[in-house]
Formats: C-alpha cells, sequence, structure tokens
C-alpha cells in the first residue's frame, strides 16, 4: 500500500490546526486592547447622566404685620320723608375737629375713615417664578365717618350748630388671601417691588358710635334729642346690626427688602359689609314744630387708602436629600452645552435655599444669558437689565455650581454679569462678577455645609 497517510486523519488535522490559529490571534487581539486602555485612560470618554435635581421647595415665611388705613368714602343713602329734600345734606369729612356730644361735652374727634389692625401668617414663593401667596389673619378696628349740613343753623348749649358727624366703630376679624407678582426692582428698600391683589372674609362686632363707650353696641331704638328751646333735631335708631359679614378687596403695591424680610404695601381697599349697619331716622324741629323728617341708611362700607408694614421670618427647609444628585458628575465633564466651565468665584452659605440677583452693573448693552444650577437649567435666555432678577437656589450639601452660559454677548463683548448671592439667614450680600463668551461659561463655586 506504500507509505501513504490515511486520508481521513489528514483532513481532521487541518481544522483543527486554524481553530488553534483563530483562538491565539482572538487571546492576542484582547490582550492589546486591554493594553491599551491601560496604558491610555485620559483616552477614555465617559458619558456622565446628571441625574434628576432635587424636588425644587418654595421660599415660606412666617408673616406679621400691621395696617394703618385713612382717606376715603363711606357710603349711605338717605331717604326723605318730609318737609324738603336733603334735610341732611352729606359733605366731606373735615378730618380733624372740636365736636359737642349730646350731654355738652367737648372733645376732639379724627372726622375720617380709618383703619388700624394687626395680621400675622404664612407666605411662600412660587417654584418656577417670581411670585407670592400669603394668607394670614386680621384683627382690625376701623371706622366710618359721616358728616353732613343741617338744613338750618341753630344756638345749642352756647354754640352755634351747623353740621352733624356721625360715627360707626367696629371691630373686624377675617382671614386673608394675598397674592403678589414680581413687575420689577424697589428703589426704596432695595429688593424686588410686586403688583398684589388681596381678599379677606371675615364678621364685624361691637359696632358705636362717638357718644358711647368703646363696647356698647349700637342698638335699635336708641334716641337723642338736640332741641334747644323747641329748635333743632330729634334722632332715633330705626334698625341695627349687632354684626354682620364682611368681604374686602384690596390691591397695590408691595415692595420688598433685598432679604425679603421685610415688606411695605400701599394700595386701595373696600370693606364690604353683607347689610347695613344701622338706619337712624331724624326730625327736625322750629320753635316746637315739626318742620321736617329723613331717614339715613348707613352701610357699613367704606372705600380708603391703605398701607401696610409686614416683618418675614424666613423657615429653613431641611437639609436637601444628597443621595439625588451629585454635581460631580457634571462638572467633571467639564462642559455645558459644549462649552467649557471656568469656575471664577467660591463662596460658602449656611443655608440650601439662597436667593441670586442678575443684573447688568455696567453698561446695558443687551446680553443674554442662561443660568445653570447643578447643569439643570434654571433661566433661559435672558436679556440683562439695571434692575435685579431674583432667582431662588435649592442646594444639596457639599458643592454646588451656579454656572452663566452667554447666550450673544451683547454690542460690547464679553457677557459679563453682577451675581448677589443671598442666604436670608445673615446679612451677608456676596456681590460677584461673572464672564463668559462663546467658548467658556464662568462658574460660581458655592459650598453648602448642613
Amino acid at each position: 500500500m506504500g507509505f501513504g497517510k490515511h486520508p481521513k486523519t489528514q483532513l481532521m488535522k487541518y481544522p483543527v490546526q486554524l481553530c488553534q490559529t483563530t483562538l491565539l490571534i482572538s487571546l492576542q487581539l484582547i490582550c492589546l486592547h486591554t493594553k491599551a486602555q491601560t496604558i491610555n485612560p485620559v483616552n477614555r470618554q465617559t458619558n456622565y447622566k446628571t441625574k434628576t435635581q432635587p424636588k425644587v421647595r418654595r421660599q415660606k415665611y412666617f408673616t406679621l404685620g400691621f395696617n394703618a388705613g385713612a382717606i376715603g368714602w363711606a357710603p349711605s343713602t338717605a331717604t326723605n320723608i318730609s318737609g324738603y329734600d336733603n334735610m341732611l345734606s352729606r359733605t366731606l369729612n373735615s378730618g380733624f375737629g372740636i365736636v359737642t356730644y349730646a350731654n355738652g361735652a367737648k372733645g376732639i374727634s379724627i372726622n375720617a375713615n380709618t383703619s388700624l389692625g394687626i395680621n400675622g401668617g404664612f407666605m411662600w414663593h412660587d417654584k418656577n417664578k417670581d411670585a407670592y401667596t400669603s394668607i394670614e389673619l386680621e384683627l382690625q378696628a376701623n371706622k366710618n365717618s359721616y358728616q353732613f349740613n343741617y338744613p338750618f343753623q341753630y344756638k345749642w348749649k352756647g354754640d352755634s350748630i351747623g353740621q352733624w358727624i356721625e360715627q360707626d366703630k367696629y371691630i373686624k376679624y377675617s382671614i386673608a388671601l394675598e397674592r403678589a407678582w414680581c413687575i420689577g426692582q424697589s428703589r426704596f428698600l432695595g429688593g424686588n417691588k410686586y403688583w398684589y391683589i388681596r381678599g379677606s372674609f371675615g364678621q364685624t362686632a361691637f359696632h358705636h358710635n362717638a357718644e358711647d363707650g368703646y363696647f356698647t353696641p349700637i342698638k335699635q331704638n336708641f334716641a337723642e334729642d338736640w332741641t334747644e328751646n323747641g329748635t333743632g333735631m330729634k334722632t332715633l335708631i330705626t334698625a341695627a346690626a349687632k354684626n354682620t359679614y364682611m368681604l374686602s378687596a384690596e390691591m397695590g403695591i408691595k415692595q420688598f427688602t433685598l432679604s425679603n424680610n421685610r415688606s411695605l404695601a400701599i394700595g386701595l381697599v373696600y370693606y364690604a359689609p353683607f347689610t347695613n349697619t344701622f338706619t337712624q331716622q331724624y326730625t327736625f324741629y322750629k320753635q316746637g314744630t315739626e318742620v321736617g323728617k329723613s331717614s339715613i341708611a348707613y352701610n357699613g362700607g367704606t372705600l380708603m387708602c391703605n398701607l401696610r408694614y409686614t416683618i418675614n421670618y424666613h423657615i429653613t427647609n431641611k437639609p436637601a436629600d444628597t443621595t439625588t444628585v451629585r454635581p460631580e458628575d457634571w462638572v467633571s465633564v467639564k462642559k455645558i452645552n459644549g462649552r467649557h466651565v471656568d469656575v471664577q468665584k467660591t463662596i460658602t452659605v449656611p443655608t440650601d435655599l439662597v436667593t441670586a440677583y442678575v443684573w447688568d452693573e455696567g453698561l446695558v448693552d443687551g446680553d443674554q444669558i442662561s443660568l445653570y444650577l447643578n447643569g439643570q437649567l434654571i433661566l433661559e435666555n435672558y436679556t440683562l437689565a439695571k434692575a435685579k432678577k431674583q432667582i431662588p437656589l435649592h442646594l444639596v450639601a457639599g458643592t454646588n455650581y451656579l454656572t452663566m452660559q452667554a447666550v450673544n454677548l451683547g454690542t460690547v463683548p464679553p457677557n459679563t454679569a453682577a451675581i448677589e448671592i443671598d442666604d436670608s439667614n445673615s446679612k451677608r450680600h456676596q456681590t460677584l462678577t461673572l464672564i463668559s463668551d462663546m467658548q467658556k461659561s464662568g462658574s460660581i463655586k458655592i459650598i453648602y455645609n448642613p
């Protein structure tokens, strides 16, 4: 048969050699790839994903303040029963004067509509816009003043009587809801100013007039005699409400300090009772003969100017949950939207809730910016102005980054913005300057230590 090999054995040898060669090449490639990774770790690209920002929390405050109102109008309705029309003609309140009471005593009287009260409650800032909501309890001592001209003059207890004054003093307790929207910067207190509307619902009590004691209510069938020698006037209360429900509506301008710890509001308020306070009948006499009779219903409502001053105590939030976000995840990449992040300032704050104010400190040249907190967009395409823009910042424990990205460079490059950080719990207001261009974004490193 010769020296030839078995053909089947020869066919099996080639596939075995081919598999061994393929396995050897694969192992070499794996080793080379592992070696390349070990030698050149800098070249490895990691795609970091910024985790979800913690839930945005509201700025919250306890509030305590007072109001003082004056100058206005209290409506009344006169009905002529007999005699000529307008037996008592309504006139403007004199504001201040000497009055004579039914017992002949004289006193100084403020003949004006007034309101003086205290209020307290809670105020909170919107999460995503510069607006406030407040809910408060109110306690007020209000007064409606009505001044009339007599149909004729006469002598009474040595004085010449020519005018008549009615006053309705009462206590009002209520609950109020207020809403305020930012309209710019306050030059008076340094913070922002707001347009606000306020409404309340409550009840009135202890209605009394000028000659009664403070807690002596106006009562039905109460009569007085203001005649002398048969000439003058007699009065009779024909209807009276001990108390009534009351609504109020108010609107005006409210201004805050830079740290929001105080506010001053000036507005116009109308108090609207559900029913009239009282109705009084007036009968006029000359030399013992009745010459006319009128009835006047006193509505109890008032339109007046109102001033409010409030002290706001900031409620500190609990420390943020540091497991939900890690600023180093994104800052290690050193880029936002393809631009390098340049940390230009470092500050430390004692609270997780701070307020940033951003504005153009130099020449207003149309600079537009976007702000990022720990990689999350919080202000987009904002045009810098002289007025300060208020932005609440919710920090995590440890290191935070507030980054300014230039949308444009304005007319005078680069893009420069002044940023003030207010922590509300101290008197420190740290003002910094950030510079950004189209290649890099200036950033502030904010360290919060709980």
